[in-house]
């Protein structure tokens, strides 16, 4: 049927059955890095003592420009795959390129900080914020230990 509609010059041929699964281990491993960048930087806004949505809304404008710019950076280095005569080749350079342009554009810019604005409170949940009073003092476990044992200055470490 698609051949009587497009043509058997325009048909859809066999696909290499290897280029999802080269072309998926790069796309990860490239928007991790880029997501990770971005995550850092909420991170030291946090730590700059901004709400999460601020943090998120300060570290995209920081980010931005360098994410776009090293997606655009690795579109042009996979865009030079598309001309090889090789089909996977031009499989495996299409996956790449669109699954960095969505990650870099797409995910990076809207999912990531829209999901960490709508986390107010629980990003980076395990781990303490540098707003906690608690952590430049001394942990009551330890005061009472050194209480016990009468060593550290009475608990004040």
């Amino acid at each position: 049927m698609l051949r009587s509609l497009v043509g058997s010059e325009m048909c859809i041929r066999d696909r290499y059955w290897m280029s999802p699964l080269i072309a998926f281990p790069i796309i990860v491993g490239l928007g991790l890095d880029y997501d990770i960048f971005y995550t850092e930087r909420v991170h030291e806004e946090i730590h700059n003592g901004f709400s999460d949505t601020q943090a998120a809304v300060r570290a995209l404008g920081f980010t931005a420009n360098t994410i776009s710019a090293a997606g655009l950076i690795m579109v042009m280095a996979f865009s030079a795959l598309l001309v090889s005569s090789t089909a996977s080749m031009n499989e495996i350079s299409f996956l790449l390129i669109i699954g960095i342009l969505c990650d870099c554009f797409v995910t990076t810019k809207f999912i990531i900080p829209s999901s960490m604005a709508l986390m107010d409170g629980f990003n980076f949940w395990p781990s303490k914020s540098s707003n906690d009073k608690s952590l430049g003092s001394t942990p009551e476990g330890c005061k009472l230990l050194c209480t016990l044992s009468r060593c550290c200055n009475g608990g004040n470490v």
